[in-house]
């Protein structure tokens, strides 16, 4: 005698479908990795040459998926790949991305500095001088002025390291001075304060909350509003 439920009972189990759809997963997953496996060696070579054609300037990892039409991922994976090769390495530099963030600019290892690896070589392949039983000449430093360094002839901090906050004259922004940001046709006063955790420059601006120095954007214009005429104006 047929059960009445004989139709229902001759279907595949729920817990077997989801074990075919497990092996299948993991069979998809293991092909994905063989073939990307099997592009990298290349892909790394075409990032690096990549890198290689923008000097001593850097890119970004945002720049090179842009230009080589990849994967942000996948030349981030290529760049750490290389990082890990010592073939290139992340500057201290920092370059605004489209989302308004900064990101770190990668460079070749072979141009940093490439001035003092120049000397270097040339000094280690030059012959060296021929020696003599002439007595060395005499010291001439002492008789030489000492120079005092002034205050013309220190370059402003937005020169010697560009990613301290500035104003436009290159002055460093300082915690507990006022300033005025104007951005376009807009002009706004702010004071700038230290985080005491962190030590991050904010500014306020009237009974907004605090705001980082490093999150504003780089195209405005800061200018120190100096105390005395700040008073003198009311």
């Amino acid at each position: 005698m047929r059960r009445p439920d004989q139709p229902f009972r001759d279907q595949p189990t729920l817990f077997g479908s989801a074990v075919d759809v497990i092996d299948y997963g993991k069979r998809n997953r293991d092909e994905t990795y063989r073939d990307d496996s099997a592009r990298r060696p290349s892909q790394r070579g075409m990032v690096l040459a990549r890198i290689a054609n923008h000097g001593i300037d850097g890119v970004t990892r945002e720049q090179l998926a842009d230009e080589m039409g990849l994967p942000l991922a996948s030349v981030c994976g290529r760049v750490r790949e290389l990082k890990d090769c010592g073939e290139v390495v992340d500057t201290p530099n920092r370059r605004v991305t489209r989302s308004g963030k900064y990101a770190a600019v990668v460079i070749c290892r072979e141009f940093i500095n490439p001035t003092s690896q120049r000397s270097t070589s040339q000094r280690s392949t030059a012959t060296p001088p021929a020696t003599s039983s002439a007595p060395p000449p005499p010291d001439r430093r002492a008789d030489r002025p000492t120079t005092v360094d002034t205050m013309g002839d220190v370059m402003p901090d937005q020169i010697t390291c560009p990613t301290t906050p500035c104003d436009q004259h290159g002055e460093t922004i300082q915690a507990g001075r006022r300033y005025t940001i104007t951005r376009g046709k807009r002009t706004a006063r702010v004071q700038v304060i230290e985080d005491i955790d962190t030590g991050e420059l904010l500014y306020v601006c009237g009974h907004d909350r605090p705001c980082p120095i490093s999150e504003t954007d780089p195209r405005a214009t800061w200018e120190w509003i100096d105390s005395d005429a700040g008073d003198a104006n009311g």
